[in-house]
């Protein structure tokens, strides 16, 4: 049997919450995570979106395979796009915005 696995720990790794008591840095340049469902076969949306975001932005996008038709879009650790929210997929220009909102 297969044992089903979350990304919830990889996530935390990567977006660790703000810790009480540490004086206010300004933050780093944006971390980016796309969150893609391999069986769905949303790879290529994927791929499409980091490299947009690598080309006007020139920041990297981690790609982050899941299933169950997730399409996730994070910046420091918000989820700033859900597909299963929308019911649709992001427009680039949606996904700059709060790149350059931050």
């Amino acid at each position: 049997m297969q044992k089903l696995t979350s990304n919830l720990e990889l996530k935390r790794a990567l977006f660790p919450s703000p810790r009480v008591g540490l004086s206010y840095r300004k933050a780093p340049a944006a971390s980016v995570a796309i969150e893609y469902c391999v069986p769905g076969n949303y790879q290529r949306l994927a791929v499409s979106l980091a490299e947009a975001i690598e080309a006007e932005l020139g920041e990297a996008a981690q790609l982050l395979p899941s299933r169950d038709g997730v399409f996730e879009v994070s910046v420091h650790g918000r989820v700033v796009f859900s597909k299963r929210a929308c019911s649709r997929f992001p427009d680039h220009e949606e996904i700059f915005y709060h790149l350059r909102k931050r």
